[in-house]
């Protein structure tokens, strides 16, 4: 398959978190590449690593986070070894990041617009005057009245509070913006206003985005391709319709299972147990202690990433037997 070069091309990732226990990892060799134009979906559980993975590709790590290998690569440099400058220029003007909490992004005693000329003003040689009328566009944009300009954060709702920080992700007219639970704490109308209103700015700008999300409903939706992340390492990657139709993972099957069905009287079934303790080292398959199909080869040997078809790949030593095993994977009783 001919694809073009890709905009964020992260290989073999690596971080780690120290500790009062000892070394955390929470990413462990990823390797993830983001098409121009293309929105990719990141999924899986709280814990998993998503977060981590944003904060490594904005240059925000926490200080007791360290990148031990692998590469970030984006316009032309290598963000997991760049300086900090290099990172900074590049930060919202090249790669912008739309929170999940908007209350807590948001300074609660600076107006809504002035924030966004801030953050317009502290990238490009403009005029406040020009940087204002700038701001007032992109809010109109997002569907927040230009009259709110100087409104505070606590005289906007939580939908209005989400758009205006779409709007300062976009005022720079990046080349990828990282959606991080966009619309966690939002309800279902108004979640689905605002993607609507990010679907139709990605036509107008022509951005890439990453959404980053434990709820696959949003990214079926929402995205031509999924990434499943399980205790911090890219487990099945590809095409969404294939791998929702026809996964390869038994955990892309427990999310899969997740998801209520209108179509079947049944109800979603929870995969029980807990993610392992990131400060022990994997032994076999991470899902393995989960996976209602593990066999004693997945308890001692790390799968492989294999390529399954033309674009879809998967890490699971059983994954040729998955066709017979995906009905099995929808009864309750396979998984309790």
């Amino acid at each position: 398959m001919n694809r073009m070069a890709p905009v964020l091309s992260v290989d073999g990732l690596t971080v780690r978190y120290a500790t009062k226990r000892g070394a955390a990892t929470a990413l462990r060799d990823v390797t993830l590449h983001l098409d121009k134009g293309a929105n990719l979906g990141l999924v899986g559980e709280s814990g998993c690593g998503k977060s981590t993975f944003l904060k490594a590709a904005m240059g925000v790590l926490a200080p007791n986070a360290s990148i031990e290998s692998g590469s970030i690569a984006f316009d032309g440099i290598d963000l997991a070894r760049a300086d900090s400058e290099a990172i900074r220029r590049r930060r919202w003007s090249g790669i912008s990041m739309i929170t999940q909490s908007a209350l807590n992004a948001l300074n609660p005693v600076h107006r809504v617009g002035n924030q966004i000329v801030e953050a317009l003003m502290a990238h490009r040689p403009i005029a406040r005057r020009a940087a204002v009328e700038q701001a007032k566009a992109m809010l109109a944009l997002v569907g927040v009245d230009p009259r709110r300009f100087r409104e505070y954060p606590h005289q906007f709702s939580s939908g209005m509070r989400q758009r205006a920080i779409i709007a300062m992700a976009l005022i720079l007219e990046p080349a990828v913006v990282l959606a991080d639970e966009p619309s966690t704490s939002l309800d279902v109308i108004v979640q689905d206003q605002i993607f609507r209103r990010i679907r139709e700015l990605q036509r107008r700008l022509g951005f890439s985005m990453l959404l980053v999300t434990h709820d696959l409903a949003l990214v079926i939706e929402n995205c031509a391709r999924i990434a499943v992340m399980y205790a911090g390492a890219i487990v099945e990657e590809g095409p969404i319709a294939e791998v929702v139709t026809a996964p390869f993972h038994p955990y892309t099957l427990g999310l899969k299972n997740s998801l209520p069905r209108l179509d079947r009287d049944v109800d979603p079934i929870a995969i029980p147990g807990t993610p392992p303790d990131p400060v022990l080292p994997v032994v076999g398959c991470a899902f393995a202690a989960r996976c209602p199909f593990a066999v004693r080869q997945c308890h001692e040997l790390p799968p492989p990433m294999r390529n399954l078809g033309a674009d879809h790949r998967a890490a699971c030593h059983r994954a040729e037997e998955m066709p017979g095993l995906r009905r099995a994977a929808e009864l309750f009783e396979t998984w309790n």
